[in-house]
Protein backbone atom coordinates (compact mmCIF):
# COMPACT_ATOMS: atom_id res chain seq x y z
CA UNK A 1 0.00 0.00 0.00
CA UNK A 2 1.12 3.57 -0.81
CA UNK A 3 1.23 5.48 2.07
CA UNK A 4 1.82 9.47 1.49
CA UNK A 5 1.27 12.57 3.81
CA UNK A 6 -1.05 15.47 2.84
CA UNK A 7 -0.84 18.12 4.88
CA UNK A 8 -4.14 19.55 6.57
CA UNK A 9 -5.05 22.49 4.56
CA UNK A 10 -4.25 20.52 1.58
CA UNK A 11 -7.10 17.62 3.15
CA UNK A 12 -9.40 20.24 4.17
CA UNK A 13 -9.41 22.04 0.99
CA UNK A 14 -10.17 18.25 -1.33
CA UNK A 15 -12.38 17.10 1.68
CA UNK A 16 -13.63 19.42 4.14
CA UNK A 17 -16.12 17.00 5.22
CA UNK A 18 -13.63 13.87 6.20
CA UNK A 19 -13.48 12.31 9.22
CA UNK A 20 -10.49 10.18 10.22
CA UNK A 21 -11.00 7.21 12.95
CA UNK A 22 -8.50 5.25 14.70
CA UNK A 23 -8.49 1.38 14.92
CA UNK A 24 -11.46 1.63 17.43
CA UNK A 25 -12.99 3.54 15.52
CA UNK A 26 -13.26 7.38 16.97
CA UNK A 27 -12.58 10.08 15.51
CA UNK A 28 -9.44 12.00 15.43
CA UNK A 29 -9.59 14.17 13.07
CA UNK A 30 -12.39 15.94 10.84
CA UNK A 31 -12.64 18.47 8.01
CA UNK A 32 -13.27 22.17 8.74
CA UNK A 33 -16.58 21.85 7.15
CA UNK A 34 -18.19 18.67 8.95
CA UNK A 35 -19.23 20.53 12.21
CA UNK A 36 -21.57 22.39 9.86
CA UNK A 37 -23.58 19.27 9.62
CA UNK A 38 -22.10 17.23 13.20
CA UNK A 39 -22.21 20.12 15.35
CA UNK A 40 -21.26 17.93 18.09
CA UNK A 41 -18.28 16.31 16.61
CA UNK A 42 -15.49 16.01 18.84
CA UNK A 43 -12.20 14.28 19.17
CA UNK A 44 -12.54 10.62 20.76
CA UNK A 45 -15.85 10.41 20.43
CA UNK A 46 -17.00 7.06 18.74
CA UNK A 47 -18.16 6.94 15.52
CA UNK A 48 -21.38 5.21 16.00
CA UNK A 49 -22.20 8.20 18.57
CA UNK A 50 -21.52 10.49 15.76
CA UNK A 51 -23.34 8.65 12.88
CA UNK A 52 -25.44 5.69 11.52
CA UNK A 53 -24.25 4.49 8.13
CA UNK A 54 -27.39 3.89 5.89
CA UNK A 55 -25.46 2.07 3.06
CA UNK A 56 -23.52 0.25 2.54
CA UNK A 57 -25.62 -2.42 4.87
CA UNK A 58 -22.91 -3.28 7.53
CA UNK A 59 -24.08 -5.91 10.65
CA UNK A 60 -21.39 -5.19 12.66
CA UNK A 61 -19.43 -2.14 12.42
CA UNK A 62 -15.78 -2.65 13.36
CA UNK A 63 -12.57 -1.14 11.48
CA UNK A 64 -12.06 -4.28 9.77
CA UNK A 65 -15.53 -4.21 8.17
CA UNK A 66 -15.30 -0.28 7.31
CA UNK A 67 -11.77 -1.76 5.32
CA UNK A 68 -13.99 -4.42 3.46
CA UNK A 69 -16.23 -1.06 1.92
CA UNK A 70 -13.56 0.78 0.98
CA UNK A 71 -14.61 1.51 -2.57
CA UNK A 72 -18.26 1.74 -1.85
CA UNK A 73 -20.16 4.99 -1.40
CA UNK A 74 -21.52 5.33 2.34
CA UNK A 75 -24.17 7.14 2.89
CA UNK A 76 -24.15 8.58 6.65
CA UNK A 77 -26.83 9.52 8.88
CA UNK A 78 -26.59 12.20 11.91
CA UNK A 79 -27.41 10.03 15.17
CA UNK A 80 -27.89 12.39 17.58
CA UNK A 81 -30.48 13.88 15.41
CA UNK A 82 -33.43 13.52 12.55
CA UNK A 83 -32.58 14.17 9.11
CA UNK A 84 -33.41 17.32 7.26
CA UNK A 85 -34.02 18.49 4.07
CA UNK A 86 -32.72 21.77 5.09
CA UNK A 87 -29.96 23.21 2.75
CA UNK A 88 -26.65 23.75 4.08
CA UNK A 89 -25.04 26.95 3.57
CA UNK A 90 -21.20 27.95 2.96
CA UNK A 91 -19.45 31.29 3.86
Amino acid sequence: MLHTHISDPTLNALFPFHMIVDNDLRIVSWGRSLPLILPTISFGIALSDLIKIQRPKIEHLSADTLRTHLNQLFILLNARKPTSSRPIHYD
